[in-house]
């Protein structure tokens, strides 16, 4: 778990409870070090010790609420299955390398937000473009990274206004895809399917 955490790039925060007197407290500050995160806050649920600076601890990590001008911006999410081409559509329409293209199936791990401006004519749109992670069946997900970016995308399919549903034109439809069309159907997005390659 220590492993998977570093590798998310994300603030942590060891929380070590019970520990209900300085001693065990003192104890449990140098049991934990091994795993070499700063930031060790010993606590007593039991005795509510400790919880007060945990929590002050944890919100200074809590990101800022999106902005207003954020909230307005229309949320299209590009899903699909592993390789089917998000990313380069993403860049494409983005008209510059902003998210990482490879031939290697399952490159993209995360949900990227990336802010654009679509222009016709006179008139501007402001959006945020969600290139997903490409969701595998179950029987796939073989690391706790591949189970968080494929829930990742589908909490993204969730914030979306709109989705762009990639497809692979030289393939039949997939499990995947079967799956991924369900939960945009579920969701009760609006859907636009392309036929990519």
């Amino acid at each position: 778990m220590g492993d998977f955490l570093r590798k998310s790039g994300k603030p942590v925060v060891i929380c070590a409870n019970k520990a209900d007197n300085q001693d065990v407290a003192q104890m449990a500050v140098g049991t934990f070090a091994s795993l070499g995160f700063k930031e060790i806050e010993p606590t007593s649920c039991t005795h509510t010790w400790g919880i007060t600076h945990l929590m002050d601890v944890v919100i200074k990590h809590v990101p800022k609420v999106e902005s207003e001008e954020e909230e307005k911006r229309l949320r299209i999410a590009v899903v699909g299955r592993p390789n089917v081409g998000k990313s380069s559509l993403v860049n494409r329409i983005l008209g510059e390398e902003r998210v990482m293209v490879s031939e290697i199936a399952g490159t993209t791990r995360d949900a990227i937000d990336v802010p654009v401006t679509l222009r016709k004519g006179d008139q501007e749109l402001p959006v945020t473009l969600v290139d997903t992670a490409g969701m595998r069946r179950k029987k796939q997900i073989d690391t706790v990274v591949e189970f968080f970016s494929t829930n990742r995308t589908e909490q993204a399919i969730r914030r979306s206004d709109i989705v762009l549903f990639l497809l692979d034109a030289l393939d039949p439809c997939t499990t995947q895809e079967r799956r991924i069309g369900r939960l945009i159907v579920d969701a009760r997005k609006p859907c636009i399917m392309l036929a990519n390659k």
